[in-house]
């Protein structure tokens, strides 16, 4: 009869503690859609290195999908690349939203040419170039090869 109370006992804390532990009474757990929330757009001067016009156009165009929850674009001559980070829940749809986006771009920017990803190594180089064309520390050369070897990265990832 001792064992049965001594195995009762030690199922019923066993149960108190996951329930306790697998509530969280602190905070609570909403899903909602992030796209919602404000996307940080970094509008590059035009007066730099290069005229970011187009890459700031870019941005813009593709800051209006609420699936999008992170945009970086950056241009030379006629190369524009521009990289999206899709909210963790739309990644399911992440092949149509990237098709739509795509269109859009090439059809808003039908001079140039045009390299849409959605790898996050190639969002974080774009983040870097931002950077440097706002601090004024990369030359056309510089900003030109990093393009070329984005464009690249690119096709390799596809």
């Amino acid at each position: 009869m001792e064992k049965v109370k001594r195995i009762l006992l030690l199922f019923i804390t066993v149960c108190l503690l996951t329930s306790i532990g697998c509530t969280n009474k602190n905070r609570e757990q909403v899903l909602e859609p992030t796209g919602n929330q404000p996307i940080e757009l970094v509008k590059l001067k035009s007066d730099g290195v290069a005229d970011q016009n187009a890459s700031n156009q870019a941005k813009e165009i593709v800051s209006r999908y609420e699936e999008i929850a992170g945009v970086r674009a950056v241009n030379y001559d006629n190369q524009l690349i521009v990289a999206i980070d899709v909210d963790h829940l739309e990644r399911f749809n992440l092949k149509k939203i990237e098709k739509e986006l795509r269109e859009k771009i090439n059809e808003s920017f039908s001079d140039m040419i045009v390299t849409l990803s959605t790898d996050r190594k190639i969002l974080i180089e774009l983040e870097k170039i931002e950077k440097e064309i706002q601090a004024k520390s990369i030359s056309k050369e510089e900003l030109k090869k990093q393009i070329e070897h984005l464009k690249k990265l690119s096709k390799e990832q596809t």
